[in-house]
């Protein structure tokens, strides 16, 4: 603008006319003029990407028109459904095709090259389910169901879990015992109240017990037969009750398994009189509970003439057992009596 005429006229600011407004002129001389004469510079904004530019009515109308009626190219199903790379295309996916392209991908098999992280479980139809905690990592089959571990090609599958316990279908191999790993613990538990065929349990006590035949026994250890078992000599008391004299002890020992005690012992002794009833008493090792019996018994016994013969062993009470016999030679009888009694 040029400063000869930057100055407005006083005359002009008195007039007090209205609707006119202050403009430069093409001289660069400031002059007032009506509003009706003005014309605003024309341009179509939607030309311009630089700013200050402003859509009028009709520019906004036609911008509005043009989304409204702009034609969107969608994808189909199978073109959203597809295993290669295509080139781009431009074409827009609605909600209903992604729908359609997820319930797809779904039913197709993929490979996983990256890690997946599920924060729930990973369910295999009704029949089992993948899940953790925070320290643990379960392997699941739905109730009712048995989860079955196996090898393709092999006939059977090696390990089946269901809700009575986990079946093995080949032989169980443990890994080598070390200098500080067993191959196999059993803990200490309780017995089950019903025994079970073929099972091997250990008590509260650490005992180890089978059952076969529905009947369970304790398995025999060095400890537990030394704590069940005992063996030594003993010198037990004769008695010459009928028909005998001199009952003298040649040797007497026992051994003691569990309820059982057996007994074997040498006497010699002469009968009073020929082919009557003789009974000689003798007391044993371990006294038995008075309502047991005598388990097994032989006695055998020969003459200084050479006659063999045999007799009986009887329990006759707590403490006390009688060897009978009846002999028609005379002489002195050497006796050897074998015979086994419960305690309990």
């Amino acid at each position: 603008m040029s400063t000869n005429h930057n100055r407005i006229k006083v005359a002009d600011l008195e007039r007090n006319q209205a609707n006119k407004t202050l403009i430069t002129n093409r001289d660069g001389e400031l002059e007032f003029c009506h509003i009706n004469t003005l014309k605003p510079e024309s341009y179509n904004a939607l030309d311009y990407t630089s700013e200050g530019r402003a859509l009028d009515a009709r520019q906004g109308k036609v911008l509005k028109d043009m989304i409204d009626n702009k034609q969107v190219d969608l994808a189909s199903d199978l073109e959203t459904q597809i295993d290669n790379a295509v080139p781009e295309d431009k074409k827009v996916i609605s909600r209903l095709k992604l729908f359609n392209w997820w319930t797809w991908i779904k039913s197709q098999t993929q490979t996983i090259s990256a890690t997946w992280n599920f924060k729930s479980a990973l369910l295999f139809g009704n029949s089992g389910y993948f899940t953790s905690d925070s320290i643990r990592f379960y392997m699941r089959a739905s109730t009712g169901k048995r989860l079955q571990i196996g090898v393709d090609g092999t006939p059977n599958d090696a390990i089946s879990i269901d809700s009575s316990g986990i079946l093995l279908r080949d032989k169980l191999t443990l890994n080598t015992a070390n200098t500080t790993t067993p191959a196999l613990i059993l803990p200490n538990s309780t017995l089950t109240s019903t025994p079970q065929n073929g099972s091997i349990e250990r008590d509260q006590n650490g005992i180890l017990w089978e059952t076969h035949a529905g009947i369970r026994s304790q398995i025999m250890t060095k400890d537990t037969i030394s704590s069940i078992s005992s063996s030594d000599t003993y010198l037990p008391s004769l008695d010459n009750i009928l028909n005998f004299t001199g009952a003298t002890l040649l040797n007497a020992n026992y051994t003691k398994i569990g309820n059982t005690v057996s007994v074997k012992i040498a006497l010699t002794g002469t009968p009073k009189a020929l082919g009557s009833d003789t009974e000689i008493g003798i007391s044993l090792p371990i006294n038995r509970n008075s309502s047991t019996e005598l388990l097994s018994g032989i006695c055998v016994g020969s003459t200084v003439d050479g006659v063999n013969f045999s007799a009986l062993v009887y329990i006759t009470g707590s403490s006390t057992a009688s060897i009978k016999y009846k002999l028609n030679t005379r002489g002195t009888s050497n006796i050897v009596a074998d015979f086994s009694y419960a305690i309990n």
